[in-house]
């Protein structure tokens, strides 16, 4: 895969620093999904995570209409899970802080949701990691 070239799902920044670490940046292409990340009541971390990852996926899929040179694409997201609740992303620097505050001393845990597709013939890999 290093030589693979790779559209990233995500705007993240940190994501992307990531993702060049183990492939080169000209062989990396952003491109940011358009999706609904609302939490499904009931939901846990691993399975949130692994749908946003994967509808991810789907909507750049869509959005390319097979017009790509890209041998695969990645989505991820990742999330705060704490007494069960999951945590999203914070809206501002204030939010944040609330967070990190809610967090400290506290036992919680990150879960990040993985989707990689082959896209010549679609195989995909979904996982996540606590």
């Amino acid at each position: 895969m290093p030589g693979s070239k790779i559209i990233l799902a995500s705007k993240s920044p940190r994501r992307y620093e990531l993702i060049k670490k183990i492939i080169a940046a000209e062989k990396i292409t952003i491109i940011g999904s358009d999706i609904d990340e609302s939490i499904i009541s009931g939901e846990d971390g691993a399975s949130y995570t692994k749908r946003i990852a994967i509808e991810k996926v789907n909507n750049v899929v869509n959005y390319l209409k097979r017009r790509t040179d890209a041998d695969y694409i990645l989505g991820a997201d990742t999330i705060i899970q704490f007494e069960k609740e999951i945590i999203g992303k914070p809206s501002d620097n204030n939010e944040a802080y609330e967070i990190l505050m809610q967090l400290r001393d506290n036992w919680h845990e990150v879960i990040t949701g993985v989707c990689l597709m082959k896209f010549s013939n679609g195989n995909r890999k979904t996982f996540s990691v606590c």
